[in-house]
């Protein structure tokens, strides 16, 4: 959403993004959930000062969940709002270095959908979470044409949400090299990680939540005309240490990005 590149004060940067995932939890045959989520969100970031980059993520969510009966539950909704910073803590025109801190805040403004009697519906298929959660940590990016790298990290705590559940905590990493073959053409490749605790529910964890996936990450970076960039990739788990009977997909990402000046 705010981008690698090097800032510059009043750079304003709009998005619109586009992810497609699928999760299984349960046992097969005995209590599995399928869960298909298409997430859309709506992205603006601005630079007010030179070493500082703000953002702000809009999501709708379109989730289908399956259950093990047959029977199907889905819900399209507006997401939880989240609302980031980039601190540059090294001289933004630095060469080929630079570092800083991430942080940010995930507002529970998504509804709690519920079904025509009035009850909730299963958590994996709601919105959001009805949860506040906060997440900070280090970046580092590296420049050295045609080559770049980018490394982060954040750990991330949320408060109880509906349902009386209890997100576990999770530290999310990602490396990512890139390659331009022109100032119009890149490469990218990337490995994500999440490790997470156990969620948890009235004190009593559910033991097919958290544990550690790492994802291998390969895209293609386009900015055919000047200021406009379009990307997409995937991201493929290549290393799956979840707890209990959870598993995940093949998770698809595109999307286009506008900068300009004010």
């Amino acid at each position: 959403m705010m981008g690698n590149e090097k800032p510059f004060q009043g750079r304003l940067r709009v998005s619109g993004d586009f992810r497609y995932r699928t999760e299984d939890v349960g046992t097969p045959g005995i209590n599995q959930n399928k869960l298909q989520e298409f997430r859309y969100t709506l992205n603006s970031a601005i630079a007010p000062v030179e070493r500082l980059f703000l953002g702000l993520t809009l999501p709708f969510l379109q989730k289908n969940l399956e259950h093990v009966n047959g029977g199907e539950d889905h819900t399209f909704e507006f997401g939880d709002v989240d609302l980031r910073a980039k601190v540059f803590l090294s001289a933004p025109r630095a060469a080929n270095h630079l570092y800083g801190l991430l942080g940010g805040i995930r507002f529970p403004t998504a509804p709690e959908v519920k079904d025509t009697s009035g009850t909730p519906l299963d958590f994996d298929v709601q919105p959001g979470t009805g949860a506040w959660a906060f997440h900070a940590g280090p970046w580092y990016s590296y420049f050295h044409y045609p080559w770049s790298l980018y490394v982060s990290s954040e750990y991330q705590e949320a408060t109880e949400g509906n349902q009386n559940l209890q997100p576990g905590n999770a530290l999310l990493s990602t490396v990512t090299t890139q390659y331009q073959t022109s100032y119009k053409v890149a490469f990218q490749f990337g490995l994500d990680s999440l490790f997470s605790g156990k969620d948890a529910t009235n004190g009593t964890s559910d033991p097919d939540s958290g544990g550690f996936i790492l994802f291998a990450s390969p895209g293609l970076v386009l900015s055919p005309f000047v200021d406009w960039i379009f990307h997409v990739s995937v991201q493929v788990p290549v290393f799956n240490h979840l707890n209990g009977e959870h598993g995940q997909g093949l998770t698809i990402l595109t999307g286009v990005t506008y900068d300009f000046s004010i």
